[in-house]
């Protein structure tokens, strides 16, 4: 396995990039890199490399040290945000009757003003979101929809 075809399979594993990155440094992500003839996995945070868990000069084993990494993340998708906490309960229970795998992320005053209500579904759940609302994340909810 190559980088392309990893970066593939975690997309249509329903893998969230914002808990990995390969060939670049994202902040708070497990990075994929390539130093000098070794590939590196390793956590970044904040820009800084840590030490690397898995080395090797083979791009393969690389690769699929991450994959299995990824295999044991929940990997959360953020598919609204609300100002409104009567829409985000409506949205709520439009996930629930389509059983959907979801979270729910209220981020509270002062923070910001009003309340964001954030809800987020998990993995494969957000192709099956998509497919109703293909821009996502949502930031109205009219019942019904």
């Amino acid at each position: 396995m190559d980088c392309e075809s990893l970066k593939k399979r975690l997309d249509e594993a329903g893998c969230s990039e914002s808990n990995y990155s390969i060939g670049c440094r994202n902040d708070d992500t497990f990075a994929l890199e390539k130093f000098g003839d070794e590939w590196w996995v390793f956590y970044t945070e904040r820009g800084s490399v840590s030490d690397p868990e898995f080395r090797s000069e083979s791009e393969d084993a690389a690769c699929a040290y991450l994959w299995e990494k990824m295999q044991h993340i929940r990997h959360d998708h953020l598919v609204g945000t609300f100002s409104d906490p009567d829409e985000a309960r409506e949205f709520v229970a439009w996930l629930e009757r389509q059983g959907l795998a979801h979270s729910y992320n209220p981020i509270p005053e002062p923070v910001v003003t009003p309340t964001m209500h954030r809800i987020f579904v998990h993995g494969t759940a957000v192709f099956a979101v998509r497919k109703f609302f293909p821009n996502l994340p949502i930031r109205r909810w009219k019942a019904g929809t």
